[in-house]
């Protein structure tokens, strides 16, 4: 499984600005290895959704949490439009 993703330029470069002054790592470094390192955690972080329960609640209250915050932002809007 390949996935691909995009980050905003402006977002990657504030990343691997962070790096650098947390890490204290040369930012070619950081810049070099970022790419490979967002890979590697994807990667694990899939395998982990597969095979760990716990990691499998953690989505679960993702979604569950997901799913009230549009429910609310749904009734707000309704609430809204029938105010009018």
């Amino acid at each position: 499984m390949r996935i691909e993703y995009t980050v905003p330029g402006f977002v990657e470069h504030h990343t691997v600005e962070v790096l650098v002054d947390s890490t204290g790592l040369p930012w070619e470094v950081v810049q070099d290895h970022l790419k490979g390192y967002l890979e590697a955690t994807i990667e694990m972080t899939l395998t982990e959704l597969r095979i760990s329960a716990k990691e499998q609640e953690n989505f679960v209250a993702y979604v569950m949490s997901e799913m009230k915050q549009k429910a609310t932002a749904h009734e707000e809007a309704q609430a809204v439009a029938a105010t009018r």
